[in-house]
């Protein structure tokens, strides 16, 4: 038996909780038990630079009772440049059998289109 919950906050921040009878490293439970939680945070600081995390926690097979610990999470950044050429930045990082973290994958690029398009046009009176 498994049941998934999910919470949504504005801005597409939220955590989704799994819970399960099936937890690693352990034999057939009646009870529901919390087995993995995701969640996502969206930030925009005053600069106009965006950032993403998305963090998965889950139960180590090896030591069911210890609870959640961290398993991947995702960082993606977003600057806006000269001339409206946008920098990105994307950073995975897993963590190995003893816990410790390792940066997995960097990802630097840039784009020509607009980090984010504002309409300066003065607005248009009603008749």
């Amino acid at each position: 038996m498994e049941r998934t919950v999910s919470n949504e906050a504005a801005g597409g921040a939220g955590t989704t909780e799994t819970y399960s009878t099936n937890v690693p490293g352990q034999a057939g439970s009646e009870g529901l038990q919390l087995v993995r939680r995701e969640s996502t945070g969206q930030w925009s600081e005053a600069g106009g630079e965006r950032r993403t995390t998305r963090r998965v926690e889950q139960t180590n097979p090896g030591d069911p009772g210890a609870g959640l610990h961290v398993t991947q999470e995702a960082i993606d950044i977003v600057r806006p440049g000269a001339n409206g050429v946008a920098q990105q930045q994307s950073t995975i990082v897993t963590s190995d059998a003893n816990g410790h973290t390792n940066a997995l994958w960097v990802d630097m690029g840039s784009s020509d289109k607009p980090a984010l398009k504002v309409d300066t046009a003065p607005a248009k009176k009603a008749k």
